[in-house]
């Protein structure tokens, strides 16, 4: 939409910087203060609103008195609108609140949440913790968990596969957020509602061999298992991440079972980058060596059940 002249003059008072005094002055002298104060303005091809202006710029005294002015704040906080990111990637729907956190006004973002009310579940596709950690924002996961403004272990990603932010930072290979949210108290072996898919099957499945032994010197199960009875030895077998079937065979060896092994010593032998290896060669004979180890084991207790 056009952009009238007063909103010009107060973009201009938002833009020079904490003038909230004249500010508000100005807000108090508009007959149609909602109005201006809940549409969104093309400015600099951004669609935004004042409020978001102000969250963008960092401005804490702006805040209060755009919130103090408006009689519906409950619809002014989560106004969505369109801004560019870090990188200059168009981001579509972002709150006030989003673009606090996005530019780490973190004062001003508490602002937003406890006296505007604005919610945390709703970011941009996702709820905030989520969001941030798809765009490892450590900064703004401390924020959130740190003032219990979110639950580690109940925010979930919105589309099909529901994880929590443990499960996905374990899954894009984000050591440090993994760390800060396992010292934080996250359910490690907390599984999907409908695939129960784990923190350690998401680690196995994307390679990422320094969270998967993060994750089990933490406490986490080897023996959970999805939907499709997979344990997370096996996703990583599936998945050719031999480097973290090789860790998990040598820490489950003794609670695999002859399927298992039988599955695992085949998928080996049939490997071609387990055979350009004389090291992954070996490894493969020993697996084998078990194997027969323990499938005549399973023979004598059978004959001495009999």
């Amino acid at each position: 939409m056009t952009i009238p002249i007063v909103v010009k003059e107060l973009y201009t008072i938002i833009c020079q910087g904490d003038l909230s005094d004249e500010l508000d002055g100005r807000l108090t002298l508009l007959p149609n203060v909602d109005e201006i104060l809940n549409s969104l303005y093309e400015i600099d091809d951004e669609y935004i609103s004042l409020l978001m202006l102000a969250s963008l710029y960092g401005h804490d005294n702006v805040v209060r008195i755009i919130l103090s002015q408006s009689t519906n704040v409950e619809n002014l906080v989560e106004l969505t609108g369109r801004v560019y990111d870090a990188y200059q990637s168009p981001i579509s729907s972002a709150t006030a609140l989003w673009c606090a956190c996005n530019e780490g006004h973190y004062a001003l973002a508490r602002t937003l949440i406890e006296i505007g009310k604005a919610s945390v579940d709703h970011g941009p596709g996702n709820p905030l913790l989520i969001d941030a950690v798809i765009n490892n924002r450590l900064d703004t996961i401390q924020f959130l968990v740190e003032n219990n403004y979110v639950d580690i272990d109940r925010t979930q990603q919105n589309d099909h596969r529901k994880y929590n932010s443990l499960m996905l930072s374990a899954c894009d290979g984000q050591t440090e957020i993994v760390t800060y949210l396992l010292e934080k108290g996250a359910k490690i072996d907390q599984q999907t509602p409908i695939t129960y898919e784990t923190a350690l099957g998401c680690a196995a499945i994307g390679g990422h061999s320094d969270i998967v032994k993060l994750l089990y010197s933490a406490g986490a199960s080897t023996n959970l298992r999805n939907h499709i009875d997979e344990t997370p030895l096996i996703l990583a077998l599936k998945s050719d991440r031999l480097h973290i079937t090789e860790y998990l065979i040598d820490i489950t060896i003794n609670e695999l079972s002859v399927e298992e092994l039988e599955l695992i010593a085949s998928s080996m032998i049939f490997s071609t980058e387990y055979n350009i290896s004389m090291n992954q060669a070996q490894r493969t004979k020993i697996i084998q060596n078990r194997l027969w180890y323990q499938s005549k084991l399973t023979i004598i207790n059978k004959n001495v059940k009999r």
